[in-house]
Formats: C-alpha cells, structure tokens, sequence
C-alpha cells in the first residue's frame, strides 16, 4: 500500500483527524492507488505528524465546481477557496476516511534526526522503513531506543 506524508495547515489537519473534513482540496496531486495511508503533518506551529487518514479516493473536478460539489466536506471558505485555485484548470480532490489521531504527535525534529523525513511543501511519498520508525515513535518508542534500532538496522 502507498504511503504518504501530506503537509497541511492546523486547522485542517486537525479537522481532518476529527473526522469533520472529509476532503482535502490540491492544486495538483499525482494519480496515486487507493486506498493509501496519509501520514498527516500539521505545519507551524505544531510542526509534527499527528497522526494518519486513509485515501479513499481522488477525484478530479474542474476548478469551477469545487466549491458547489464539496464544500461541506472541505472546510474552507468560499474566497480562500477560489484564490488558492487561481489559474487552476482542475482540482485534486482528496476522498478520506478513517482518521487516527496519535496519542504522542511525532515532532519536526525527531523526523528530521531519527527518521530522516523532510516535511514536504504538498507531499512525499513514505518509503515502509520510514513507516515504521513514524508508527514506533507515536507509540512512544524514545529517541534513544530509536537510535539504537535504526543502526543495528
């Protein structure tokens, strides 16, 4: 299964791991197999993956139309909405379900020094190794242990 760590504003991620949002909005996403697990990373300032969401599906609407077709499942309003899809021919439409808020988020720096994963712009895809150092660290394994795994690894 693809895995991927999508990068998002606060307020959406949280809605997202709510299960409120049910739909993120892209200006471009790559045609990926469904369904996917997203790693969902929470931009400044939380600055930490805070847990995951499964891609249900993409769809591809024409930019026009985002709003009349989903705004109950993306959370934004209409104007921010419209300038984020300025000079965008067609949308990429996240279909998620099945949000996992994590009870210890993973923090920046703990990704970038144990785990070797870059917060993305938009995306990047999680290779299964990385996949699982994110899941032993949001299930509390330490920096230390982490460390000690990764280099008999």
């Amino acid at each position: 299964m693809t895995s991927i760590l999508l990068s998002v504003r606060p307020a959406f991620a949280h809605a997202l791991l709510a299960g409120t949002k049910t739909a993120e909005v892209r200006r471009r996403f790559p045609d990926v197999a469904t369904p996917a697990t997203i790693y969902v990373y929470s931009s400044t300032p939380d600055r930490a993956v805070l847990g995951t969401i499964e891609l249900e599906g993409i769809d591809r609407p024409a930019a026009a139309s985002v709003w009349d077709l989903y705004r109950h499942e993306i959370q934004i309003h209409r104007q921010p909405l419209e300038e984020y899809l300025e000079n965008v021919n067609d949308a990429a439409i996240l279909r998620v379900r099945s949000p996992i808020r994590w009870p210890k988020p993973v923090p920046l720096a703990l990704l970038r020094s144990e785990i070797g994963l870059e917060p993305p712009q938009s995306f990047r895809y999680v290779d299964s190794a990385r996949e699982e150092l994110l899941r032993l660290c949001a299930n509390g394994v330490t920096s230390t242990t982490l460390s000690a795994l990764t280099a008999v690894g």
